[in-house]
């Protein structure tokens, strides 16, 4: 298993002008492959700036990927500043000029002198073939540490590591590494790390990523653990877990969303629902017909956003909203079991709060959300003190919301 720095360039990456999907891309490809990322670099689009990276990125790692600078013009420096990094005389590679004329001859016309740049290599280059666009890559090996140059356009950069690379990495590796996926919901990172603290790994790797409405924990182990170890560690962690966990695998595959998770419940059940939102505005209903086949489950969402329109809509009654407010659990209760009765679904989910930035008072400040759902044995509701923007409270409750469906299945 080799240590891999991942380096890319370019004034518009380093200014935030352009998003670098490159490295992303290429982290994955080279975990696939067998090997650990270590490093991520991104160098303006100067020289010898270029040319310490490189130097630096080999004390770092065994492969260094490059993505970038490959092109004719003035600001395309990649081989140039390979050439100062270790100091190797730079020409015309034949291999290179044959491939860029190929290029040329296919599109009918002659290569001109601005282009034959792309061929101009330090010393010791070798051809890493473009199947889709027009400037080659090459590869350098430098004292143990092997230097791959791509293109910086991603349709090109892929398809050359692709063809080209990603099957001499898999050769240098040991196979891709055990990988766990575990999605939570309803625990904040810190909660989650407490129940792990002290969790038996046997080797396994422990990473954390927060995202809106849950937590999201990875487990990464060699190639050669066995099967039966890997599930023993992640069976363990998701018992820690419990009912926090909605989805895992074994696999690097994507997982079903929270959302697909309920409907598949429903469904099994042959049962269906109907949302009623306030502060989350169709976001919840929005969540649940993202799901493919949510038609088999899913009966209709209605959006009653003003005290009117609960009371037309889903027959909360005027006297409710004004002793408790619209705010509060007693409404949401309402509200869920109204859309459960309008829509004649088996389960009703419903949303109210203050999403902000302004709205709240003393006793209901901005970030008071509750949710609610409505069943077969009654409805019970939840109240939630949330913080951030007003999209991300209104995506935390309407995950939320979705849990809370979730647990009750």
């Amino acid at each position: 298993m080799a240590r891999v720095v991942i380096v890319s360039q370019g004034d518009e990456v380093i200014s935030g002008q352009v998003v670098d999907t490159n490295a992303a891309w290429l982290s994955a490809r080279v975990q696939a492959a067998g090997h650990t990322v270590v490093c991520r670099v991104t160098a303006r689009d100067d020289e010898a700036e270029i040319a310490a990276v490189l130097r630096r990125a080999g004390e770092w790692g065994e492969v260094v990927l490059c993505s970038g600078g490959l092109g004719p013009t003035t600001d395309d420096l990649t081989a140039s500043a390979v050439g100062a990094a270790f100091s190797l005389p730079m020409g015309l590679a034949p291999e290179a000029l044959e491939a860029l004329e190929q290029v040329a001859a296919r599109r009918g016309r002659p290569l001109s002198s601005l282009a034959q740049r792309m061929a101009l290599w330090p010393a010791g280059a070798r051809l890493l073939r473009n199947p889709v666009g027009v400037a080659p890559g090459f590869t350098l090996e430098r004292e143990g540490t092997l230097y791959a140059f791509l293109p910086g356009v991603p349709s090109e950069m892929r398809a050359m590591y692709d063809q080209e690379l990603h099957q001499r990495l898999v050769a240098r590796g040991e196979g891709p590494s055990r990988l766990v996926v575990i999605e939570t919901t309803g625990g904040w990172e810190s909660k989650v790390q407490e129940r792990l603290t002290d969790a038996p790994l046997e080797g396994m790797s422990l990473h954390y990523r927060a995202k809106i409405g849950g937590v999201q924990v990875k487990l990464r182990g060699p190639a050669s653990m066995p099967t039966e170890q890997v599930e023993r560690v992640a069976g363990g962690v998701v018992e820690r877990l419990g009912p926090w966990v909605y989805a895992w695998t074994l696999r690097d595959e994507p997982l079903p969303s929270l959302a697909q998770v309920v409907g598949d419940r429903l469904r099994e059940r042959g049962e269906r629902l109907a949302v009623a939102e306030s502060c989350t505005g169709g976001q919840l209903a929005g969540r649940c017909t993202a799901v493919p086949g949510a038609s088999w489950w899913f009966s209709e969402g209605m959006i009653t956003y003003s005290n009117a329109a609960k009371t037309r809509q889903l027959g909360v009654p005027d006297a409710l909203i004004a002793g408790h407010g619209a705010v509060s659990g007693e409404v949401a209760e309402a509200m869920a079991s109204g859309a459960r009765e309008a829509a004649g679904a088996s389960w009703g989910l419903a949303t109210t709060g203050v999403a902000g930035p302004d709205g709240g008072t003393p006793a209901c400040p901005v970030g008071t959300v509750w949710i609610a759902v409505a069943g077969p044995e009654g409805a019970r509701s939840r109240r939630l003190t949330l913080s951030g923007t007003r999209e991300e409270i209104q995506q935390i409750a309407s995950a939320a919301a979705l849990d809370l469906l979730r647990r009750a299945l």
